[in-house]
């Protein structure tokens, strides 16, 4: 007989009626799905788990214990190959900038550096010079970065994925320092089937890449990532005199507030759903606070300085203050100033 999964929900629910603590159908569909997907991969998606041995305590035995399962992400890599048109690189001005703009529209990714424990911007749009590249890890005493990573030409499917890699489920996606082109903009070793043999090559060969994870450990919604990323475009690059501005929209799958008809149970799935939208909730309305107080504090700067020279400060008195530079520090770790425009 042809299984049938509304029958199947309405067995469950038949049996909530008889067990109030039992789940109702469409919980139980969504959780036996879950397991089904853990134990068997899911398309396109992930390949069947391979279960990992972690002997060096000997304690397979003991609950928890060192063992674990790491799933291969190749069939997500196959996917986005198939669906998007690699390699990526877009502009403002397209390839002619002596034309007006036609504004392609740019693609942010944002990871972590495992080792660096900071958020890293890969980013489709170019720099002054024309080249492809991020700079992080500034050190304060040379005054430089540490970290730098090329794609000079463009984005590849390691940068896509990198902002994907969620820990100890996926191995780490290692990114090359200095991205390998072929004639087609595909790396050399693009042919390989088994990315954990080619992660363990990787590894023997470090130096020569970056280990990345899921982006949201430290940054899940990079309103300040995306912020930032815009405002050195237009100062750095474009040199333009006015920022434009952003319209932003943010799609939340991680609620912050819980629904109050469906109050948080004390069973082990709500405690570890209601654990992860904790920690992977929206954190937009924070960062546009901080946003927000910057403003102020720089329209307040604005109104003092316009009050100052119509007391007749003179400009020696008024760029003083100034030159003066605070503790906090621009997001390349050198301390901030006070915007040349300000000045007298």
């Amino acid at each position: 007989m042809a299984w049938s999964e509304k029958s199947w929900m309405a067995v469950w629910d038949q049996r909530r009626q008889d067990n109030p603590t039992a789940a109702n159908g469409e919980a139980a569909r969504r959780y036996f799905s879950t397991k089904e997907y853990m134990l068997s991969g899911a398309e396109n998606m992930f390949s069947k788990p391979q279960k990992v041995y972690d002997d060096r305590f000997f304690d397979d035995f003991s609950i928890p214990s060192n063992t674990w399962y790491v799933y291969d992400n190749i069939p997500l890599r196959e996917s986005i190959k198939n669906n998007v048109h690699f390699p990526i690189a877009t502009s403002y001005y397209g390839d002619d900038k002596t034309q007006p703009p036609i504004k392609q529209p740019r693609l942010l990714t944002v990871s972590v550096d495992v080792e660096e424990c900071e958020t890293v911007v890969f980013d489709s749009y170019p720099k002054k010079d024309g080249s492809r590249n991020t700079e992080y890890g500034y050190d304060q005493q040379s005054e430089t970065y540490h970290q730098k990573i090329h794609y000079d030409k463009e984005l590849m499917v390691e940068h896509i994925v990198a902002s994907t890699s969620v820990p100890i489920h996926y191995d780490y996606t290692y990114v090359p320092i200095n991205y390998e082109y072929d004639g087609d903009g595909e790396r050399e070793n693009r042919g390989r089937a088994d990315s954990q043999q080619q992660n363990q090559q990787l590894q023997s060969n470090i130096s020569s890449h970056r280990r990345f994870w899921f982006g949201g450990i430290l940054s899940n919604t990079p309103l300040r990532d995306l912020i930032r990323s815009h405002q050195d475009y237009w100062t750095e690059v474009e040199e333009a005199e006015k920022i434009p501005d952003l319209e932003v929209y943010v799609v939340d799958v991680w609620p912050s507030m819980e629904d109050k008809k469906y109050p948080i149970r004390p069973d082990y799935d709500s405690v570890i759903d209601r654990k992860k939208g904790l920690t992977y909730q929206d954190k937009t309305p924070y960062d546009e606070k901080v946003a927000n107080i910057v403003s102020d504090y720089f329209n307040l700067t604005k109104e003092l300085l316009n009050l100052a020279k119509e007391k007749n400060a003179t400009p020696e008195e008024i760029n003083k203050i100034l030159d003066k530079t605070g503790k906090s520090l621009h997001h390349t770790g050198a301390k901030k100033t006070i915007p040349q425009s300000l000045k007298v």
